[in-house]
């Protein structure tokens, strides 16, 4: 089959049944670690993973710890460590090396304690900001708590877990806090249900802005009333912003938005047209809803989400915008993502949670479904995360006719096997994703075998050069 930009990579598929995928991160191996809840493939107890290691091809690495239902989101840091957000019972650091946990690293209790936790965000200093709504426990000089203040929705914790006595935590009740995205010029985006949330006594919108020290940004100002917020969002040059979520604000009565673009300071910009995302069999459309984007072009915009309709039209969780505003449907022509049975629920579910690009230009896209079609062909045993071939690989890799360059297998492991169909010495070499040189040698013959077992997983370059200098190239995958 053909490589395409876009197009499926049949040699990635994960072995887990069901649920979903919520999140992921790429590891310097190749291998990728990924949150959600997933089916444990090995039968064992838990029979629900949380995080998961899978390598290259995506197959199920038993070695790593089995880590039982906790949360989903995951983020790697310092390539020592991960954290995993555990749900309300909190954020836990652990080994990128076998997936145990860090029994150094504390927690913020006894100062608070929550029973909904949304977000994180790592500053480079080591310390966190979490959101959500969380219960500050009031205690007397002898340690004995006296009583007990709810409704904070920002907290910062220390880079050893414990909370930080000198920050000012925020509350926001009756409301709380939800998403975290860092702007480029410093600041922070936090999302909440709109309504009657408030911030340092300040009543805030579906959208607020802050600075890095957590006060409140007075020069922003959202009218968004109810929010859904995804943690993603598109930064014009000019200083606009796309959100993308769910939204309802005054300015557009009677409509619920999946994308919405607000103006620098905030105030919702009423130029930006309304796309009908829908989740046919769901009454309220605002359960319709775009969660992440990756720009393929400049202004065009991979979105993905909960959804699978825009109009009348299907829409398979996946979908092409530029940021004018317009569906570009011939941009993307398959039927995207299918179905997902789960039998335990006796429910179907369809749904993208983010799409990612790696190092090496592969596309990842992940959540809760069964089958892909990318317009180039329908591959129906894809499920929860899937492996797009990168934009670039429709370019052109043989610079010279005149050299025919193989290698295989593809994808291989223990050993590569190069052949080439031109005259004379030529000098092989197989490059890194950095550039630089992991083997060189003459090939004499036309064929040549190298060991390869101890090289990481990932996508190489073979590449072989003629005496007069003609050369040839090809893309190789470690498994």
């Amino acid at each position: 089959m053909a490589q395409a930009p876009l197009c499926v990579d049949p040699s990635f598929q994960v072995q887990f049944p069901y649920y979903e995928i919520m999140d992921m991160d790429f590891l310097p191996s190749g291998q990728l670690l990924v949150g959600g809840r997933m089916k444990n493939p090995l039968g064992f107890s838990p029979s629900t993973l949380s995080v998961c290691r899978v390598n290259y091809n995506g197959s199920f690495d038993p070695s790593f710890a089995q880590i039982g239902p906790s949360g989903g989101g995951i983020q790697i840091w310092d390539e020592e460590y991960f954290f995993n957000a555990g749900g309300a019972l909190g954020v836990f650091r652990k080994f990128v090396s076998d997936g145990s946990s860090d029994l150094s690293y504390g927690n913020i209790n006894p100062e608070f304690s929550t029973s909904q936790r949304f977000a994180f965000h790592i500053f480079p200093d080591g310390k966190q900001w979490r959101t959500g709504w969380y219960i500050k426990r009031l205690f007397d000089d002898d340690g004995n708590q006296i009583g007990s203040e709810p409704g904070y929705g920002l907290v910062q914790v220390l880079p050893d877990g414990s909370t930080d006595p000198d920050f000012d935590h925020k509350l926001t009740a009756p409301g709380w806090l939800t998403s975290i995205s860092e702007t480029p010029d410093g600041r922070f985006l936090l999302g909440s249900p709109g309504g009657p949330t408030q911030y340092e006594g300040q009543p805030v919108g579906g959208i607020l802005r802050v600075w890095p020290d957590g006060r409140l940004d007075t020069t922003f100002h959202s009218t968004v009333f109810w929010a859904s917020t995804s943690p993603n969002y598109y930064h014009y040059p000019d200083g606009r912003i796309l959100a993308f979520g769910s939204f309802q604000a005054p300015e557009y009565p009677g409509d619920t938005l999946g994308i919405m673009r607000l103006h620098p300071d905030g105030s919702t910009d009423t130029s930006w047209p309304v796309i009908p995302f829908r989740n046919w069999g769901w009454f309220f459309p605002g359960l319709a809803r775009p969660y992440d984007f990756l720009e393929i072009e400049p202004g065009k915009l991979i979105v993905v989400g909960g959804f699978n309709a825009i109009g009348n039209q299907p829409a398979g969780a996946i979908a092409v915008v530029d940021t004018a505003g317009n569906v570009l449907w011939d941009h993307f022509t398959g039927a995207g993502a299918g179905e997902l049975y789960v039998p335990q629920a006796n429910s179907t579910y369809r749904t993208l949670y983010g799409i990612e690009q790696a190092p090496d230009g592969f596309i990842y896209i992940f959540g809760s479904y069964e089958g892909f079609d990318d317009g180039c062909s329908n591959h129906p045993n894809q499920r929860l995360i899937t492996r797009l071939y990168p934009l670039d690989v429709g370019v052109e890799e043989r610079m010279d006719d005149r050299i025919t360059l193989q290698a295989w297998p593809n994808p291989g492991s223990e050993r590569l096997n190069v052949t080439c169909g031109a005259p004379g010495a030529l000098t092989v070499s197989l490059l890194d994703l950095q550039g630089r040189t992991l083997l060189l040698s003459v090939l004499r013959g036309g064929s040549a075998s190298f060991d390869v077992s101890t090289l990481s997983m990932g996508l190489y370059t073979v590449s072989v050069i003629g005496a007069d200098g003609t050369r040839s190239t090809t893309r190789w995958v470690k498994q």
